[in-house]
């Protein structure tokens, strides 16, 4: 059987770590992409923690989803890559800031319901409620999930969270930013 893929989810991530995302339509949902970034972000962890490995070198992170049963089909395939040789502790923050937001899109698909409602409210983020707008639609939850990662790279840069090509201490980097509010 051969898998119809859609034309692909493509999110650069910290320190230029690039998730590509290669689905059959209507088959992947933001879980399977939560599941995958754990399973990525112990393979990091285990080589930053356990091997200490300084620069990884190992081919890009992969994982293919398949249907249950004898003729299964392939639903999705999702991969990490990089065009930069990494350390496995930049590996692993761009994983942990991945998995962050994927796991926060996850929250507001199963909690939709509230998050209809704290949008609706005066004074909340024009940005939050778009995405709330997008998660009940078909595909949305991967949508929500784009818009969600690109606007964390943007937002952790100007906090003083992020760094491309560091690992930033962020209890430090929120100390820093009270002391000069």
């Amino acid at each position: 059987m051969v898998m119809k893929v859609s034309d692909g989810i493509f999110c650069v991530l910290r320190h230029g770590v690039k998730l590509e995302i290669y689905s059959e339509p209507g088959k992947l949902n933001v879980q399977m992409v939560g599941d995958f970034l754990a399973k990525a972000m112990e393979h990091f962890k285990h080589h930053r923690d356990v091997l200490k490995t300084d620069r990884y070198k190992g081919k890009p992170f992969c994982q293919t989803f398949s249907g249950r049963g004898r003729k299964a089909a392939r639903l999705a395939t999702m991969q990490l890559t990089c065009p930069e040789i990494l350390t496995a502790a930049l590996w692993t923050d761009a994983v942990i800031s991945a998995y962050t937001t994927v796991n926060t899109v996850e929250q507001m698909v199963e909690g939709l319901a509230m998050w209809r409602e704290a949008v609706a409210r005066d004074g909340q983020s024009p940005f939050t409620r778009e995405v709330v707008g997008v998660l009940d639609k078909p595909g949305g939850d991967l949508k929500g999930m784009e818009m969600m990662l690109k606007d964390q790279i943007v937002h952790d840069l100007e906090q003083g969270f992020y760094k491309p090509g560091e690992v930033v201490d962020v209890l430090e980097a929120a100390k820093a930013q009270a002391r000069h509010s």
